[in-house]
């Protein structure tokens, strides 16, 4: 019986099983090591490929998807999940040049901030792309001092879809010629006693040109042009002065022009001075017509009333 005993209980070797367990612990080991940048071996090098040399420089982090301006980075833009972990390239660079070109190495030194630029996926992070640390998350953190933040309707401003984040322009508008200054110029024609050839091909050849006029000066796009809804809405930074130039044209329905300022980098943010426009005398055109009318008392009983009749010629 003693016998017995003893052979059930001596353990038996699978030489197949050890087996498989070193290679799995040795395929776990490489795939941990990719994952962390520390090595560039690659699977296909297990079963007689040629082994890459080790990467070189210092390894900067990578964003994982798209992000938008007034963003704030979380794990989900750095973590991919196919290598279950924080991803990263070598740019052949040294600890020197990361450091002096702003490139973020670790999700320390970008995590809770807010996006200034636009970024795609597999793009490094620069320190140059955020806000100051502190700034709150979306955009109305994007605006400039100064200026307040307005949402326009990118179909009633002509052009300024075509801008992308930060770029800098101008809104106009171009009005019709008021047509109560035409009727008042005829208006004292017809009150002329006599109306010369001259002064007939004068008032014909007048050119009424439409009232051009500037709205906002050195706008700013937060946010380029996006669906929400039906509507396709740009976020926008204008001076206080302009919002409500802005706000008056759009209920209007007039049709807004949008031009953009050249320049990109250090030049956005430059603050272009801002230009006072000239007063429009919008009845110069026909001032010689209007000054021949004179302003006249008129009584009847008690009452003065006031009235507009030719200047009287001198006789000759």
């Amino acid at each position: 019986m003693s016998t017995q005993r003893g052979r059930q209980n001596k353990s038996r070797f699978n030489p197949f099983l050890a087996l498989l367990l070193v290679v799995l612990a040795v395929v776990g080991t490489i795939v941990t090591l990719e994952a962390t940048g520390k090595t560039n071996i690659g699977l296909a090098n297990l079963w007689g490929g040629e082994v890459q040399a080790a990467p070189r420089g210092i390894p900067v982090l990578l964003s994982v998807r798209s992000l938008q301006p007034g963003d704030q980075v979380s794990v989900s833009a750095v973590f991919d999940p196919q290598i279950q972990g924080v991803r990263r390239a070598y740019m052949d660079l040294t600890e020197e040049q990361v450091a002096k070109r702003g490139y973020a190495t670790g999700f320390n030194e970008v995590k809770g901030r807010v996006l200034k630029n636009a970024m795609g996926s597999n793009q490094p992070f620069m320190i140059s792309d955020f806000l100051p640390e502190g700034t709150a998350p979306g955009i109305v953190g994007l605006v400039p001092e100064g200026k307040q933040l307005v949402m326009l309707d990118a179909k009633k401003v002509q052009g300024i879809d075509s801008l992308g984040s930060r770029n800098r322009f101008d809104l106009k508008v171009s009005r019709p010629v008021d047509d109560g200054i035409e009727k008042a110029a005829k208006a004292a024609l017809d009150a002329r006693p006599y109306v010369s050839p001259t002064d007939q091909m004068t008032l014909a050849s007048i050119s009424r040109e439409p009232e051009r006029l500037l709205l906002a000066q050195n706008g700013m796009i937060i946010r380029r042009a996006e669906k929400q809804g039906s509507k396709t809405v740009v976020a926008v930074a204008l001076h206080p002065d302009d919002v409500d130039l802005v706000m008056d044209a759009l209920v209007q329905d007039e049709t807004i022009y949008c031009v953009g300022h050249s320049g990109v980098g250090e030049r956005e943010e430059r603050e272009v001075p801002r230009i006072q426009p000239e007063p429009v005398d919008q009845i110069a055109a026909y001032r010689w017509l209007l000054d021949s009318m004179q302003k006249v008392e008129v009584y009847k009983g008690n009452e003065c009333t006031f009235g507009i009749v030719p200047v009287k010629e001198s006789p000759r």
